[in-house]
């Protein structure tokens, strides 16, 4: 489970570009994607890499999911994602705004530099792998072996090699699969958290009024905001298990937020809702850090209107998102 702040509304955020540019002039900013990668339905799997194990004997558990990271704390992190999204006029699909892309991402992070909540602020990645697959190519975006310097500069997050800005399109995986602090203190606890220790098959509900409060950030203008009782939303624990050898507890996360849709200039928003689920695990005891697994899968769906001249067209965009994420400690 993803223990930093909020991580999967920042990685939607950045994927969200695509609307926003429609929003500012239809078919401006895509080029035309081919649709050579099949849709995979959007899951949660709480089952990952070395599942095997007895659930823990019965009892209560105190839940943690943000671990606060240290300056020299070393890390493998191993990631693959997919991006899915698709725009359509009056019923019709619009080529140039469809996107299919995975991407595989594998490094070794360092942590230069830590925010008082507990967030790096600025890591050191060797890239084992950076991998993009678009339109039936798959490209390697950096050489293994290469330094990136990722750090926060106001609220966006910059990646660096020898002091220049990589390419586009390692910037845009970069950003997917590195998650640094960007000015929202809120924690992965202030919205997940229980309010207390919980037994397996326990659920609770999220703490609505942070999440809402996080997400005000990161939706500036929004054409639609949500009232509280347009969230619906709740953790769960799932079980207690072994694996590698240690006690880590199963989690699972759901929420959908109605009445929500980012700006988009000239169109006028009339629905949109957002979802989130998360499935992973953590290490047990709340002092192991850097140790965890999880799965996370994104869903934006925005509908409006724009005039032109006497005619009014109708566009629904759907921005689909996952993603599965490894981290292991490096001595």
């Amino acid at each position: 489970m993803n223990t930093r702040t909020m991580c999967g509304a920042r990685a939607v955020t950045a994927g969200l570009a695509l609307i926003v540019a429609l929003g500012l002039g239809l078919g401006a900013c895509t080029k035309p994607a081919g649709t050579d990668t099949p849709r995979r339905a959007t899951q949660t799997d709480s089952t990952g890499p070395d599942a095997r194990g007895a659930a823990a004997p019965g009892g209560a558990y105190i839940i943690k999911f943000d671990r606060p990271e240290k300056v020299g704390q070393k890390s493998r992190v191993v990631s693959t994602g997919r991006v899915d999204s698709d725009t359509a006029m009056n019923g019709r699909p619009v080529a140039a705004q469809s996107v299919r892309m995975t991407y595989a991402y594998e490094g070794i992070v360092t942590v230069k530099s830590v925010h008082a909540c507990g967030k790096a602020t600025r890591v050191e990645v060797k890239i084992i792998q950076l991998r993009m697959a678009q339109r039936g190519v798959t490209r390697d975006l950096l050489p293994a072996g290469t330094v990136v310097v990722a750090e926060t500069v106001g609220d966006k997050e910059k990646f660096t090699v020898n002091g220049k800005p990589v390419a586009k399109d390692a910037d845009k995986v970069l950003g997917f699969a590195v998650s640094l602090f960007d000015g929202d203190k809120t924690t992965t606890d202030d919205v997940f958290g229980p309010d207390g220790p919980k037994k397996p098959g326990d659920s609770w509900k999220v703490n609505t009024a942070k999440m809402l409060a996080s997400f005000k950030g990161k939706f500036k203008k929004a054409s639609l905001w949500p009232k509280p009782t347009d969230v619906i939303g709740k953790a769960t624990l799932v079980a207690v298990r072994k694996r590698s050898g240690m006690d880590v507890l199963d989690l699972k996360v759901q929420t959908r937020i109605d009445n929500i849709a980012p700006h988009m200039g000239t169109i006028k928003v009339t629905e949109g809702y957002f979802e989130i689920g998360m499935s992973g695990w953590v290490p047990r005891d709340p002092k192991v850090l850097n140790h965890g697994y999880h799965v996370m899968t994104m869903k934006m769906h925005v509908e409006g209107e724009m005039a032109q001249g006497a005619n009014v067209i109708k566009i629904v965009v759907d921005h689909d998102q996952s993603s599965k994420t490894t981290t292991t400690p490096v001595k």
